[in-house]
């Protein structure tokens, strides 16, 4: 998938509507995963509250205190939330995945987790395409185009439709969790990564 993207999302008008319907199949696929998901739970807010927001945020050295109260703040709603869960390939990324006979494949499983929050999958995938936007040669506007539909195909089918209005705070608990396992140890932010402090305000307002 990604050598399509960088293929068919550049600046020149050609071959997006091609590209728009792979990432139709992608979210298909994935809300066909969690139609045969053997088992569904649910954790209180503040218990994964703990685990992705707050010892994220207290191993990431580079966003100020004021930014960090502004990520706490956003989840005083959240505590006391019950929140599905289930069994989530954390790898769910566009380089992990591949088309044959118009389906998607989805490859490299190694990064399973149990009890992770649903939405996760497509959170990962949502930022694993905004990545690509860093490109100089790819068009940032296709990118978040390729983003709405593939949000918009997945959660009007998810089993979890219900729930989508926790997708915002999923968001933001796989991209806190990237920053700090991709940040480990450094004062100041990864290059590579700055365009993911724009995307965590977005997703806080």
């Amino acid at each position: 998938l990604s050598s399509l993207i960088y293929r068919n999302c550049t600046h020149l008008p050609f071959f997006f509507n091609k590209m728009s319907q792979k990432i139709k199949f992608v979210a298909r696929w994935l809300t066909n995963f969690e139609r045969n998901l053997p088992k569904i739970n649910h954790l209180e807010g503040d218990m994964l509250i703990d685990k992705f927001v707050k010892d994220n945020l207290n191993n990431i050295k580079f966003l100020t205190d004021k930014k960090k109260s502004q990520v706490l703040d956003y989840f005083l709603d959240f505590y006391n939330k019950a929140f599905p869960v289930h069994l989530v390939n954390t790898d769910f990324k566009v380089h992990n995945i591949m088309f044959r006979h118009e389906k998607a494949v989805v490859f490299d499983w190694e990064k399973m987790k149990l009890s992770f929050p649903a939405f996760w999958m497509a959170s990962s995938f949502v930022r694993s395409i905004g990545n690509f936007s860093r490109s100089w040669f790819v068009s940032s506007n296709k990118i978040e185009t390729l983003s709405k539909i593939f949000i918009k195909e997945y959660l009007s089918n998810s089993v979890f439709s219900n729930d989508k209005t926790n997708f915002n705070c999923i968001q933001i608990f796989e991209l806190l969790t990237f920053l700090s396992e991709h940040n480990q140890g450094r004062d100041t932010i990864n290059p590579q990564d700055n365009h993911l402090i724009y995307k965590l305000d977005k997703l806080l307002h």
